[in-house]
Parts: C-alpha cells; structure tokens; sequence
C-alpha cells in the first residue's frame, strides 16, 4: 500500500510541471511573449522525458546489482531534490537566465528518476508478493499500481486548479512543489525501513554475474521487444489521453475547456477503476491470448470513441470518455504483471525499466504533436484513429512473435534457444 502511495506521489510530481506550466512560464520564461513562454516550458518538460531512459539505465543496474531497495531509495531522493529547488528557486526576475537554466535542470533530474522509479516500485512490489501468504493475485496488484498513476494525474490537476482558482497568492505554485518534496522525504526514510525482495536476495545470496544492457537484448531479445512495444503503446494513449484529447475536445470540436477537462477526468476515473479489474481478469487467461484479445477490442472501439466525441453531445462524450478509459485500462492493467514473466530476476529490473522506458520516450511525448499534424494536414476528424491502428497492430504483431514463454523462470534458457 505503501508502494502504491508512493506511485501516486511520483506521478503527481511529473505531471505537475506539465499542470501548472502556463504559471511556470510566466515565472522562468517572462522574456518571451505568453506563447512562446508556455511552448518553452513544454519543452523543458520534453527534456524530462527524454531522460527518463537514461533514468531507467542508471536505476537498472543499481536495481539488479544492488538491490530493488537501493534504487527506489536513491530515485525517491533524486526525484525529491528537484521538487524543493522548484518550490523555493527565485524567479527570473531575481537572478535573470539563471532561473530558467536552473528550471530544465530540475526537470531533468526529475526525469532521470521517474526513469527508475516507475518501473521498479512495480517490480519490487511484485517480487515481495511472488514470495508473500497474500491471496492477492499478481495481476490485480500490478492493475492497481498502474491505476495509481491515473490517480497521481487526477490530484496533480486538482493542485492545479487549486493554484489557478487563487490567482491573488503569487507564490501559492510553490506549494505543490514544497509538500511534494518533504512528502519524499519521508519516502525515503520509509524505504530505508522496507525489507529487500526475496527473489533479489535469493540471486545475490548466490554467484552475482553483473549483466550488460547488451547481453540483455542479445539472450532476451523477444522480450526486449514486446517490452519496448508495451512502453510505446502506453505512452501513445497516455498522451493521447493527458495530452491530446483536452485540445481535441477544445480546439477542434469547440468544447469549452472546463467541460473537456471535466470529460477527460472521467476517462482518468475509469482508468483506475478498470486497471485493477482487467488485471485481475489477465490471472485466470493465457496472457498471450488476452494481450491479443484486448488489442483486438481496440480495434474495434477506438473509431466508436471518436465518432461519440464527434456528435459534441455531452451525453456521447461522457461515453466515449469511458471507453477510452476502458480501453486503455485493458491494456495498462496486466502489463506489470506480465512484463515481470519476461526477464529472469538477475536482470528484470534493467530489461524492464530501459525497453518500456524507451519505448514511452521516443513515441508518447511526440504524440499530441503527430495527432495535431494529421488533423491539421488531412483535414479528417477521424485521423487520430489511423496513427492508434498502426500503434495498436505494431503492439500485436510484437506479442504473436514472441510466442509463448513459460512463466517458470527454468524454462528460460529454453526460450533463447527459441530466439
């Protein structure tokens, strides 16, 4: 529970840049226009995502060399560090260039630990169950670790709103940041008290090799792949649902914002509540099957959901917001559980954390950006479900090729043979 908490910590603190970045502009970007300010804080919170794969290969091998406890104690206090230098740092108007210069940097170090932290309080919250009496499945504790998230952006766009209805305190945007901070703090001190995971204990109690990225991809290349694949896919609709849809409701359908915001906060609603669910669903199938079965529904759904936005009938918005929400759900739910079968312990933490880490760096911060071409370019409302089809077959195809790897971790030397 402890772990969960802390994901919708570390969530609150990543997106909260992108919240109040109209606010953050005015106070480290002042010496462009208010455009030009806010499309400069965007980009230094790109730089954030950017290095989250550089995050996920640092943390990964901490992770796998020296423990899970070790790298979600370190990334908790990076990730902390940051948050309080943001909430305290003067703005541009008291030391000039620096402010700004300061701000990308506390952005990207927030990146660097987000990079670690995702990822591996998932994998250290699963191998504690793998080894517990608890009748909780995998799958529903992993659903809910991903739910978390989803309620770590629906309390950072409840701060936000907080700030933006109180325009009169002038420094009430430092306060998110502040609390978030000392909030870490006490992680950390939390962290310290948590016991090591036993499959970590089992394999460095034993002859502890040290693995290379590369000899990861060389002996669990499919794997690799698929969990590549999964990091794209989710970063495409976690964008497109966080990023996208907001301006798509607003600036193409002529919804006002406070009820596109409101239609987006279902769809995040749904999110939680369909995670769990659809993991604890993902226990009792083949996952292969089930992964295959869900990307076929999206398939099916997506252009359902566009022509519901489409009508701008409150009504059909709302629907078309839940299954959004559902689908994405179907997806986000199973994934940690099933990511944690591909990779044997001695190298999950650094399989996992760099291949998803990629894969929702080079496509989910771009997405909201490739959507708004094609739009712009083609003309055609629909054109948003042609970019997730591509994304959605691309995730499929990945899954049939990597045919069906045993879930007993002895049966991996079996399935690089397979490779």
């Amino acid at each position: 529970y402890f772990l969960r908490l802390q994901k919708v910590w570390g969530t609150i603190n990543f997106v909260i840049y992108a919240v109040l970045a109209e606010i953050l502009a005015k106070n480290f970007f002042p010496f462009a226009n208010s455009l030009v300010a806010t499309v400069w804080i965007l980009a230094a919170f790109s730089s954030a995502l950017i290095m989250r794969p550089l995050g996920s290969i640092i943390f990964g091998y901490i992770g796998d060399q020296f423990g899970r406890k070790d790298a979600l104690i370190f990334s908790t206090f990076l990730s902390s560090i940051p948050m309080l230098i943001m909430g305290c740092m003067p703005c541009y108007e008291s030391i000039g260039v620096f402010s700004p210069c300061l701000a990308i940097l506390c952005f990207m170090i927030q990146g660097i630990a987000f990079g670690g932290e995702y990822n591996g309080a998932a994998i250290f919250t699963l191998e504690h169950l793998a080894k517990s009496k608890s009748r909780l499945s995998a799958g529903f504790v992993g659903g809910m670790i991903s739910a978390s998230s989803s309620i770590g952006v629906l309390f950072a766009i409840l701060s936000g709103t907080c700030v933006a209805s109180f325009p009169e305190i002038s420094w009430g945007w430092r306060i998110p940041f502040i609390a978030g901070s000392f909030i870490g703090f006490l992680g950390v001190y939390i962290r310290f008290k948590m016991d090591e995971t036993p499959e970590f204990e089992k394999i460095s109690s034993s002859t502890h090799k040290k693995y290379s990225f590369l000899y990861i991809v060389q002996n669990y290349a499919k794997s690799c792949w698929v969990t590549f694949s999964i990091g794209a896919f989710m970063g495409i609709i976690t964008y497109t649902s966080i990023g996208f849809l907001n301006m798509y409701l607003h600036q193409y359908l002529k919804i006002p914002l406070g009820q596109s915001l409101t239609f987006n906060a279902i769809s995040s609603l749904i999110w939680v509540i369909g995670c769990p669910f659809f993991g604890y669903m993902s226990d009792f199938i083949n996952k292969r099957a089930y992964f295959i079965t869900a990307l076929l529904g999206i398939f099916i759904i997506i252009p359902i959901v566009f022509q519901l936005f489409q009508t701008k009938d409150p009504s059909m918005i709302i629907v078309g917001q839940i299954l959004f929400g559902l689908i994405c759900s179907s997806v986000a739910g199973p994934s940690h559980g099933f990511m944690q079968k591909l990779f044997p312990p001695e190298v999950r933490y650094t399989g996992i954390a760099v291949n998803y880490c990629l894969g929702g760096a080079l496509f989910g911060g771009i997405t909201p950006i490739i959507l708004s071409f094609f739009i712009d370019t083609t003309g055609n409302m629909n054109a948003p479900v042609f970019f997730i089809y591509i994304c959605t077959a691309f995730l499929m195809i990945s899954i049939i090729n990597l045919g069906e790897p045993s879930n007993r971790l002895k049966k991996f030397d079996e399935f690089r043979k397979n490779i």
